[in-house]
């Protein structure tokens, strides 16, 4: 069990540095963007691109740890108004039916990667698997977390 928790705490370490690299990417991106745009009234053809692809992993590396703390909205007004068991029955089943839509999510990203491995980006001329692989890597780390909470849910640790 040591060596899961500390490759899990190796993961969520890499995931938050890389959501800080994208958003601090971002940042001067779009104020470069902005600078050149206002004031040199000139514009940078790739800057939106950019900013809107570092949006994307920012968002699916963001969603593992939202996961990961329980932060995404949900409905709780029953839950709460639920017998100990029951509550715990319906978290459990919630748990799996998240856990089917991102094994889903993740498969057919992974299909989608096999279309978009040729196709490159209009402005920045990256190849678009690149951004695309946010949604796959995303899906994959919520599995994860996915997987996490529902053996803690299970063994009634949480």
């Amino acid at each position: 069990m040591k060596m899961t928790s500390f490759l899990y705490a190796v993961i969520t370490r890499a995931r938050t540095l890389l959501i800080y690299i994208a958003v601090s990417i971002m940042i001067v991106n779009v104020t470069v963007g902005v600078f050149y745009r206002y004031i040199l009234n000139d514009s940078i053809s790739w800057t939106e691109e950019l900013a809107r692809y570092l949006m994307v992993w920012f968002a699916l590396l963001g969603m593992g740890l939202a996961l990961r703390d329980n932060n995404h909205v949900g409905v709780s007004f029953f839950l709460e108004r639920m017998p100990g068991t029951a509550a715990r029955i319906v978290k459990i089943a919630g748990g799996f039916l998240v856990l089917l839509f991102l094994v889903i999510l993740f498969k057919y990203s992974l299909n989608h990667l096999q279309v978009v491995r040729i196709q490159t980006s209009p402005s920045i001329g990256i190849p678009m698997y690149l951004p695309y692989s946010a949604i796959t890597i995303g899906s994959f780390l919520m599995i994860l977390e996915c997987l996490r909470h529902l053996y803690l849910q299970l063994t009634r640790q949480e």
